[in-house]
């Protein structure tokens, strides 16, 4: 049965509030006497209680001015704070508005405008799940409530992370170091050895990835533990000589993780003092890398089982979220700066059968459904939709300029364009 394609004429668009906050906003040169005047607006967020709402001021050169406005008081910023970092930006569950930059935190308890400011600063989160503030300042972690009133200190904090709304940091105990996850109960061990850094790169319910880095050999070590039953795996590595780091690690199926490693391999020798770009390099990123490279392996800690995947052919892997199937490419093989629309050539890689299979071209935008069945893109000429599973391709005769996004179940394709609004049945 063919695609089948309802069409909705886009009748209006309204504009949220009534504040005009973007000027008629071209590039500007930095000496512009407009440079510091005309902005966007980017990471809006509203308040829990809708009566307040925050974006980023977004300049030519800079996002990193925070605005807050209000709803009952239309026509106006009623705040703003240079130096906040967007991501940092959270609201309480009274609509109590947190922010933090380099070394900073500020406190707004609104309606209050006045906010509590804490400076020198090593790190600073709100925990909304748990709706308190967590300060590092000085080798001391205080958390404070909602209120901003103390409630606890932990002294002798070398670093903190926060992983899903979850707050872990690491304890110094004489010459070791010990990993803790924090809660209002109580704070549990995860792990302690000698790294004065511990990062978790995964975390479930009590089972968890982590890498530090080694005192002597600067190289990273990977470990999975699991509390409930007691047992930490070492992940070897033998064949990877300079593991240096860890940038992505997803669970596949209850035994399998994805892992994405950072390694050193031979370092680029600069041979004369002038570097020299030539029209026909499809991959300038590498005078860049210092000899980093990315490397996949598939780990079953329970089991000792490790397998490494092709990062010779595929420069990209990624998990997607399909229990069986990886997607893989090489981003740079078709790679242009000439042009401006350049193909990738994607490939799947069967967990189950050990081996690549090739899936079809796209473009350099791609986008994929909630549960990792279906590849959507416009590859230059055609929308083209892959079903991942079978290897299967829809042709979608739509505008080039279309905006698409799957629903939640990953039955119907929304895509939003000038002048219309058309769902796709996948």
């Amino acid at each position: 049965m063919g695609t089948e394609i309802k069409r909705f004429l886009l009748i209006s668009m309204a504009f949220v509030g009534s504040l005009t906050l973007h000027a008629q906003k071209e590039e500007l040169l930095p000496g512009s006497p407009f440079a510091s005047h005309t902005y966007e607006m980017s990471w809006l967020k509203t308040s829990p209680n809708q009566k307040y709402m925050t974006f980023q001021k977004t300049y030519d050169y800079t996002h990193d001015t925070l605005a807050l406005v209000a709803f009952n008081r239309p026509g106006r910023i009623i705040f703003h704070s240079a130096g906040v970092y967007p991501v940092s930006v959270r609201y309480s569950k009274k609509g109590y508005l947190f922010m933090s930059g380099a070394s900073t935190a500020k406190y707004l308890k609104l309606p209050n405008l006045e906010p509590t400011v804490w400076s020198g600063l090593t790190k600073s989160f709100f925990l909304e799940k748990d709706d308190v503030l967590a300060l590092l300042k000085d080798g001391v972690l205080s958390i404070y409530s909602e209120e901003a009133v103390l409630q606890e200190q932990i002294s002798g904090v070398v670093a903190m992370e926060l992983k899903n709304d979850c707050l872990f940091y690491t304890q110094q105990n004489g010459e070791k170091y010990t990993l803790m996850q924090w809660s209002p109960n109580a704070s549990k061990s995860i792990y302690t050895a000698s790294y004065k850094k511990m990062v978790i790169d995964y975390w479930e319910g009590d089972e968890y990835v982590i890498h530090g880095n080694s005192k002597e050999t600067g190289n990273a070590e990977v470990f999975y533990i699991n509390l409930k039953d007691k047992k930490t795996v070492a992940l070897k590595t033998g064949s990877i000589a300079q593991l240096k780091n860890i940038s992505e690690v997803s669970k596949l199926n209850p035994h399998r993780y994805f892992i994405t490693l950072v390694a050193v391999e031979q370092p680029r020798v600069q041979r004369s003092t002038v570097d020299i770009w030539y029209p026909d390099d499809n991959h300038l990123g590498k005078k860049f890398q210092g000899g980093l490279v990315s490397k996949f392996l598939i780990w079953d800690p329970l089991n000792g089982e490790i397998t490494p995947l092709d990062e010779k052919r595929f420069s990209r892997q990624m998990n997607i979220g399909n229990e069986r199937f990886l997607l893989a490419l090489t981003p740079e093989k078709h790679q242009d700066y000439i042009k401006e629309n350049i193909q990738y050539d994607i490939s799947c890689y069967d967990i189950k059968r050990q081996q690549y299979d090739e899936l079809g071209s796209t473009g350099i935008n791609n986008y994929v459904d909630p549960h990792g069945r279906y590849l959507l893109s416009y590859d230059t000429e055609n929308w083209v939709l892959y079903d991942i599973d079978s290897k299967t391709k829809k042709i979608l005769n739509l505008h080039p300029n279309m905006k698409p996004s799957f629903d939640r179940n990953s039955r119907t394709v929304l895509f939003t364009g000038p002048g219309q609004i058309v769902v796709v049945d996948v």
